[in-house]
């Protein structure tokens, strides 16, 4: 597995932990002045965020596990009635609402997108229906369009990038077309150029490096050490 910290979300490929604000108001009371003894309230708002759980299952239910706020898990919801062979998730806000989407890439369905909506996930929309046998997925504003894209790593079938239009579709290009076995990927700034770049874990062959020219549609790629194989 490779990951790249960059806060404190703890994720697996299969699992993923999905933020609920929470918010509570405090009231105080001031003052104005002796003479009028006229007192105002004033709002005080904190956010404290609870940590729901997101799980994907290899030919059962996904599931989401809902915390009560102290550590605490309810029994588990499926999110879907299909039983697909789910191999990676991934959490963000896709369409900038207020809501985080989960995209779940399978061995069999291709990849799929849920919208969170009144406390519960909508029914699937297909990204791409594909057969590829996804292994890893990652979301990242690779091209500074103030939108995520999605980068999916796949068993021989090239690592895929996907761009989501004004009108909510995605469209398929690829980061490196080649037959590598592709078991995680990372993404982050690597190189210090503003802009963001992929890593990925391969089996039985080099992991490699992916230089994004800053555009998300060029991407230069090298192995990082072909001694560890």
């Amino acid at each position: 597995m490779i990951d790249i910290a960059m806060g404190a979300r703890i994720k697996g490929n299969n699992i993923q932990l999905m933020p609920r604000r929470l918010h509570r108001k405090m009231l105080t009371c001031e003052r104005t002045s002796s003479a009028q003894r006229v007192r105002r309230s004033s709002g005080i708002l904190t956010m404290t965020w609870i940590w729901n759980l997101v799980v994907g299952n290899y030919g059962k239910a996904n599931r989401v596990y809902l915390n009560d706020g102290s550590g605490h898990y309810a029994d588990g919801i499926d999110i879907d009635s299909g039983l697909y062979k789910t191999t990676a998730l991934a959490l963000g806000n896709v369409d900038s609402d207020s809501e985080l989407e989960l995209i779940v890439g399978t061995e069999d369905k291709g990849i799929l997108l849920y919208n969170y909506v009144d406390a519960a996930f909508s029914p699937a929309v297909t990204i791409d229906a594909g057969p590829y046998a996804v292994t890893s997925m990652a979301l990242a504003n690779v091209d500074a369009d103030l939108e995520f894209e999605l980068v999916v790593g796949t068993k021989g079938q090239g690592i895929l990038l996907y761009n989501k239009d004004t009108e909510g579709s995605f469209s398929r290009t690829y980061i490196e077309s080649g037959t590598y076995q592709t078991t995680s990927l990372a993404v982050a700034d690597v190189d210090g150029d503003s802009d963001i770049d992929v890593v990925a874990g391969n089996y039985g062959e080099a992991d490699r490096l992916y230089r994004n020219d800053g555009s998300g549609s060029v991407w230069a790629g090298s192995a990082i050490d072909s001694k560890y194989l």
